[in-house]
């Protein structure tokens, strides 16, 4: 099969979110359009031939999720590293909720995982980018923006989490500046990074632009909502009281960050369904 070199297909306010090459099959001698997605691409799945994502089916769905995975590859790594994280941050919400001592290790261990699954996903996209597009990285575009966000939000999550695992008593500003505040940043960046994750999707036709049978958009969607649940709960996690380090509504900013993290879950588990898509 020959081709040519990929050329922007889509290439608005936010970069670059397509590419396409005219191809030619010998055998057929019929030439067809190919097209690669800034998420495809960056994720590691093939291109595609005439259209921008894989009609969603859902026993082809569930086939995709419980097929064996190649833990090795960066695009799985990301998709569990993520996994764990919100799977733990929800048990440690839960745990929080309801007063048992261990919240604070699971934290450490889920933003750990979470600082993980970013620096992947950065490292791929990179990586891809140098192989098929000769390093031509727009970081402006939606696409580096949404993994810079998200890398940046891991950070903050884990100085939220190592400094309430290092001083567990802190209280006054000490608390504020080394918990509060960063839980809110991570959870906002994480905001940041799922809208753009959403435009990327949706090649710059609005944030709103539903695309029911795209497996990606669903991923996109559910990152987002995960995300803003996440800052709800912080927000709802800021002091009542400072001088004592008492939220003002601590119940239920664990409540929000339990379905931030399941929510964040079922991102993860339908972005390891886009991983059978790999080459």
């Amino acid at each position: 099969m020959t081709s040519e070199s990929w050329l922007p297909l889509r290439n608005g306010l936010h970069g670059t979110t397509a590419w396409y090459r005219n191809i030619q099959n010998p055998l057929s001698n019929i030439k067809e359009v190919e097209i690669i997605t800034a998420r495809r691409l960056r994720r590691g799945c093939k291109p595609l031939i005439g259209r921008y994502y894989e009609p969603l089916n859902i026993s082809k769905l569930i086939f995709q999720i419980t097929s064996p995975k190649n833990i090795f590859l960066p695009e799985v790594k990301t998709s569990l590293a993520f996994l764990l994280g919100s799977i733990l941050f929800s048990i440690g919400g839960a745990l929080d909720l309801s007063n048992i001592h261990g919240a604070t290790y699971l934290f450490v261990i889920g933003s750990t995982a979470f600082l993980l699954g970013a620096y992947w996903q950065i490292d791929q996209m990179i990586k891809t980018h140098r192989l098929h597009l000769s390093g031509k990285i727009d970081y402006l575009s939606c696409s580096f923006i949404a993994v810079l966000s998200s890398k940046i939000g891991t950070l903050a999550y884990n100085l939220n989490s190592y400094s309430s695992y290092l001083h567990p008593k802190a209280i006054n500003w000490a608390w504020l500046m080394s918990e509060t505040i960063p839980y809110t940043a991570g959870s906002f960046l994480f905001v940041i990074a799922g809208y753009f994750h959403i435009v990327e999707i949706g090649h710059g036709r609005g944030i709103l632009t539903a695309q029911i049978q795209s497996l990606e958009w669903w991923i996109a969607i559910t990152f987002a909502l995960g995300s803003l649940f996440f800052l709800i709960s912080a927000i709802l996690g800021f002091p009542g009281d400072i001088q004592t380090a008492t939220a003002v509504h601590q119940n239920a900013s664990d409540i929000f960050c339990i379905i931030g993290g399941l929510t964040l879950s079922i991102h993860s588990i339908l972005s390891l369904a886009e991983c059978s898509e790999a080459n």
